[in-house]
């Protein structure tokens, strides 16, 4: 360089300055971080301290590694950014107290930044690799998820997560230090100690609803279940705080008791009165003390006392699950319900919220999609075994554009939830993964159901192979232990149920060879319901199994018999499935329904020891459903039957016959 010649800035420097610019803007002071560069760099760029209560700097410190790069490289359908690190520097973060750091990616192009913790791309190298050869290799392609994206409301979530961590690992240490020789330096505060009630109790009168918002049920479950009865009923928060969470991870007897207790010494703050109600109506709709039109009614009047957004879209999304739960067969959807499962899952992605409160809502989304095929589903197997009954191959244009609509939600809810599984596993969250798979039960279990309800006349249809069958009830049951070992006892004891449901479709239904001992399962069962204090589920599949097995033999011997039960609206959705199988035209429609009610007639008459019959179509005179249908009915014992008839029930009433008083 000569002496009129200048340093040069090239592209690079430019990239890095910003890049360092951002990264200081987002760890800052007024954030609750203090961020100092590391020199020499030794494989860690930042050292960051955490800032507690706005003023306190307590050198709590994590490592951060920050990568500027040109262009981001995307894989895994675009859901993550690809880079290569070094395997000696992602060992150096993970070396620091508490085992965590941060890496950070600043996309050069964008402007924007991605994070992840550092624990998070070791596990994911781990899941995604199948073991831990990578560790002898200089560099290794680690993923960082798109939607980490480094922002004002996710670097909150990283102070709060690191923060919880510091505070768990500083708790451990004061308390379990001493036993182990460590030298432990008293703190501020008043020391913690692990197996003592009293120091459990101060613990969660300080921090306990703090651990609630941030999801940490499981401890607080266990930290509750260590103090004394006798100290709980002193102090009206604690009380509170284990009403909500007994209630929240299953133990609903142990949750209402507790609130009966608030409700009679008047203990309830107007602050968490609306928590308690809530909890209350989840408490008696799960032990079977409402029914769930009164459970949705007294929801919609809770929503009107909740602002949270967050809150209000949880509650909504609860109806709408339960609304889609509640018709009866052959009745409607509610008017606009496809709308609202649309607009709610619009709203998810708008909220401002930490990204596991944002997921839980996702699996809530997935299980309001699931309801919403089961619907559309049972119509179409319904459809179905009416063209197969009527020798009727066609299908007609509404058809096929209801089955392509089907195959396309059931695409769209396979698809989330193998996302919102791959989610869990990449952030090792066993919560999220364990709710994923409790989804996915559930919804094969009812689409088992649905087909078993309409045999024999579908008996080959099959949504599965028997490996993916058998695999299912494999999750369904691994997930039991990830909810038992969080403490979540009836998301548990759910995922039983549905493993031995699904084991005995796959039994006696498919006579699939398996190797689970259901005698043990069935123990497990009881013994779940006996310590947890569980309200106990019946099972469904043996005697549903029985009872379309006795149906079918009964609809031999009496044809339509199942309209007995059905009321009008029931009914009329009953003949336009059957014209819409058939591809009849609309003015058909009233003549279906008249049989449907002639049949109907006569079936809730007393009329043991007759039967009833369509009369048969006049040749070349006659044409189906394009006249009034007319009946033939006969006495078995004498013989005796009647001339075509219209109205079934003046010639019931002819013979003497009275209606049957239900």
């Amino acid at each position: 360089m000569s002496f009129k010649q200048f340093p040069q800035i090239d592209q690079a420097s430019v990239n890095s300055a910003r890049a360092e610019n951002a990264l200081e803007s987002f760890f800052s002071q007024a954030n609750g971080f203090i961020s100092r560069k590391e020199s020499p760099d030794k494989g860690c760029d930042y050292d960051a301290e955490l800032i507690i209560d706005d003023t306190n700097a307590y050198n709590w410190r994590f490592g951060i590694q920050l990568k500027s790069i040109e262009k981001l490289r995307l894989t895994g359908n675009r859901t993550l950014i690809s880079y290569a690190f070094k395997t000696s520097r992602l060992n150096y973060l993970l070396n620091r107290p508490v085992g965590d750091g941060l890496i950070v990616i600043f996309d050069d192009e964008s402007g924007s930044a991605y994070f992840d913790y550092a624990q998070a791309i070791y596990k994911r190298l781990n899941t995604e690799r199948g073991s831990e050869l990578w560790h002898e290799n200089e560099t290794v392609n680690i993923h960082i998820p798109v939607v980490n994206l480094l922002n004002a409301e996710s670097v909150k979530e990283i102070h709060q997560w690191f923060a919880q961590n510091f505070s768990k690992a500083s708790f451990i240490l004061r308390s379990q230090g001493p036993r182990y020789n460590y030298p432990v330096i008293p703190s501020q505060d008043e020391e913690f100690d692990i197996n003592n009630p009293e120091k459990i109790k101060d613990l969660l009168l300080r921090y306990g609803f703090t651990l609630m918002r941030a999801h940490d049920l499981a401890l607080l479950y266990d930290m509750i279940k260590a103090i004394p009865t006798s100290t709980l009923d002193q102090h009206p928060e604690l009380l509170i705080m284990a009403a909500i969470v007994f209630g929240e991870i299953g133990a609903r007897y142990d949750s209402q008791h507790i609130i009966q207790k608030l409700k009679r010494r008047s203990l309830i703050t107007d602050e968490h009165l609306h928590l308690i109600r809530l909890t209350e109506l989840k408490n008696r709709f799960g032990l079977g003390e409402m029914d769930i039109k009164e459970f949705i009614d007294e929801l919609k009047i809770q929503r009107q006392f909740v602002s949270s957004p967050q809150n209000q879209l949880a509650l909504d999304m609860t109806i709408i699950l339960h609304e889609l739960l509640m018709p009866k067969f052959y009745h409607p959807l509610p008017s606009g319900i496809y709308e609202r499962i649309r607009l709610a899952n619009e709203r998810i992605k708008t909220l401002e919220i930490d990204q596991q409160s944002k997921q839980q809502l996702e699996v809530w989304h997935t299980e309001n999609l699931a309801s919403l095929i089961a619907f559309y589903r049972l119509k179409q197997l319904n459809q179905l075994a009416i063209q197969r009954s009527m020798g009727f191959k066609n299908r007609t244009a509404e058809l096929v554009k209801e089955s392509n609509m089907l195959a396309d939600l059931q695409k769209e809810l396979h698809s989330e939830l193998e996302r919102l599984f791959k989610v869990g596993q990449g952030s090792d969250d066993k919560l999220l993964q364990a709710y994923v798979i409790m989804v996915r039960a559930s919804y094969v279990l009812a689409q088992e159901i649905d087909v078993i309800s309409q045999m024999p006349v579908l008996d080959d249809i099959k949504f599965h192979t028997e490996q993916m069958f058998l695999n299912t009830i494999t999750l369904s049951l691994q997930a039991v232990d990830l909810f038992r070992d969080l403490n979540f006892l009836e998301p548990a004891y759910r995922c039983l149920y549905y493993g031995i449901e699904l084991l005995t479709v796959s039994r006696q239904v498919h006579r699939y060879t398996d190797y689970f001992d259901l005698d043990l399962l069935y123990k497990l069962k009881k013994d779940m319901e006996q310590k947890w204090d569980l309200r106990a589920y019946d099972f469904v599949v043996p005697g549903f199994i029985e009872k379309q097995v006795a149906e079918n033999e009964l609809q031999e011997k009496k044809p339509m018999i199942v309209t007995r039960d059905l009321d009008d609206e029931q009914l009329l959705n009953m003949a336009k499935t059957f014209c819409q199988a058939i591809d009849l035209p609309h003015q058909s429609l009233r003549f279906v329904m008249d049989e449907l009610k002639g049949y109907r007639t006569f079936y809730r008459y007393n009329t043991d020891g007759y039967e009833i019959k369509r009369a048969p179509l006049i040749p070349f005179y006659e044409r189906e459903y394009q006249q009034p249908v007319k009946f033939i009915i006969r006495n078995l014992a004498t013989g005796i039957f009647t001339f075509p008839i219209q109205d079934v029930e003046a010639q019931l009433k002819l013979w003497g016959l009275t209606e049957v008083n239900n």
